[in-house]
């Protein structure tokens, strides 16, 4: 083995084809052992220990990746060029690493505050470990896992980018009160404290079509306790490890749950009761299937799904579309919904449902069970579905009845009028209660002959009249036309125009 000295100058030095020993002692040195398995000792100073795969030579030999390095306590801020393929774990003492460019590089930190950077273009793994770590990712996607301590995860780094990509970077700042900064692209990150920081850029000034819908897919993760408000320019929240309660921002969001609470080997231990408010933006919010949920859309037009338990939904401001239980699974229970402003579409479900339209030209499904329906302010639409439902407040000569007269039996039932229907729509047969209303006074005036699709892709265009469309399954095209229309699109891919007039979709 051939020893290599330096001086108590900053030195370079460089190893040959043999197992070498590198010394830099004083000084601010470069330790570079070429080929074979290398010790490198870097003495005080501020040194660079270059490790691993740097280059193959003419001969086709290359370097060896098991070289050791040892540096002193206290004995400066050192750094490790990692240029090899796999795993580099930093030793004792050693503050810094850089993973090599070209392909993807693994980085693991140590006790230190360390300051970790993958130049890799495949992709970079770099863990901090313990201490307040600094990562910064590559110009690919790459996972960032800042372990315990306030850690700041960069996932973009500028000099490692390349020109043209959209990366998608996982952040995960661990514990502690972490600062995570995306960068461009389409990026997930982990928060399990409220103190973590997310910082998400906006689409840039003349980003195509494409750069701005990759803009628009950033996510977060939130497993800690307490109410998480989602950062500016992360569009998706999801609920997990426990986790119960969440805020949207003022951008169009997507909120949603698991399904309850997991043990370490995902086994469902509890059910959760889980909080969702959209704040601002048109929002989709969908509980969990767990436990009683509650559910807000906040301002802008927002589509809210609750699941298999006891949910509370509120539309809040805008036009909205509120299923009290999931159109994705089969089942429900007894859930409340509130269409509160604006015009809204309120479908109750399995169960027996309560809805409350609110302000607004609002249209009111019971669908299955014994509901109990309440239009509030604006000409309402009621259509009660299966089994018996009541209606609380029909206006005669303001609200309206989805359906055919001439498919309905009207009757008077003491103070009530009983409207009996068969099956239609896609609905076993029912019959809604109008509190308080005088069966002789129930015209054709009075309803509203929905135009239906069926299971075919249809193209389903209103006549200008205040009509309800019913698009069934399919991949449907409804224009609505003029009128203050209200639709439903069912099963399917269906695009929606709701044409002029004041209209619920």
């Amino acid at each position: 083995m051939a020893t290599i000295p330096g001086t108590d100058q900053p030195d370079l030095l460089l190893g040959g084809v043999e197992d070498d020993l590198l010394q830099g002692f004083e000084g601010a040195d470069t330790l570079d052992g070429a080929e074979g398995i290398d010790t490198l000792e870097g003495g005080t100073g501020d040194d660079v220990f270059v490790v691993g795969e740097t280059r193959r030579t003419i001969d086709g030999t290359t370097d060896d990746w098991e070289d050791v390095v040892i540096e002193g306590a206290d004995a400066g801020t050192d750094t490790v060029i990692w240029t090899g393929i796999g795993r580099y774990v930093l030793g004792a003492n050693i503050e810094n690493a850089v993973a090599g460019a070209f392909w993807s590089g693994t980085l693991e930190g140590n006790e230190l505050d360390n300051d970790l950077t993958g130049w890799g273009d495949e992709g970079n793994y770099l863990e901090g470990g313990d201490g307040a770590d600094t990562l910064r990712g590559g110009g690919w996607d790459d996972n960032l896992i800042g372990g315990a301590g306030n850690d700041l995860l960069i996932g973009q780094n500028d000099l490692a980018d390349l020109p043209g990509t959209i990366d998608g970077d996982d952040l995960d700042g661990g514990e502690g009160a972490d600062t995570m900064i995306g960068g461009d692209g389409y990026d997930h990150y982990w928060a399990d404290d409220l103190g973590d920081t997310l910082i998400e850029d906006a689409p840039p000034a003349g980003a195509t079509e494409l750069e701005a819908y990759y803009y628009s897919l950033d996510s977060v993760t939130w497993t800690g306790v307490g109410v998480y408000e989602l950062a500016d320019n992360v569009e998706y929240l999801y609920l997990r490890g426990g986790s119960t309660e969440a805020l949207g921002n003022d951008q169009a969001n997507i909120l949603w749950s698991e399904y309850g609470s997991y043990d370490e080997w995902g086994e469902l231990i509890g059910d959760l009761d889980v909080t969702l408010d959209g704040a601002g933006g048109d929002d989709i919010i969908l509980g969990g299937s767990g436990g009683s949920d509650e559910l807000f859309g906040g301002d802008g037009s927002d589509r809210i799904e609750g699941n298999m338990r006891e949910d509370t939904l509120h539309g809040g401001a805008g036009d909205d579309d509120l299923h009290g239980d999931s159109t994705n699974f089969w089942g429900g229970s007894n859930d409340t919904l509130f269409g509160d402003e604006g015009d809204d579409l309120l479908t109750g479900g399995l169960a027996n449902d309560s809805l409350a339209g609110g302000d607004g030209i609002d249209v009111l499904i019971g669908d299955y069970g014994n509901d109990t329906l309440a239009g509030g302010a604006g000409a309402d639409r009621f259509s009660g579905g299966a089994d018996t439902d009541v209606v609380l407040d029909f206006t005669d000569g303001e609200d309206l009845i989805l359906g055919d007269i001439s498919s309905y039996t009207i009757t008077q039932d003491g103070a009530d009028t009983l409207i009996t229907y068969p099956g239609q729509f896609g609905w076993d047969a029912g019959t809604l209660r109008l509190i308080g209303i005088d069966a002789t006074t129930i015209t054709a005036e009075d309803f509203l002959s929905p135009l239906s699709g069926d299971d075919q892709d249809n193209n389903l265009n209103g006549n200008g009249e205040d009509e309800f469309i019913s698009a069934g399954e399919g991949d449907d095209q409804v224009d609505a036309g003029g009128g203050d229309d209200g639709a439903v699109g069912g099963l399917g891919a269906d695009t929606m125009d709701g044409g002029n007039g004041d209209d619920t979709l």
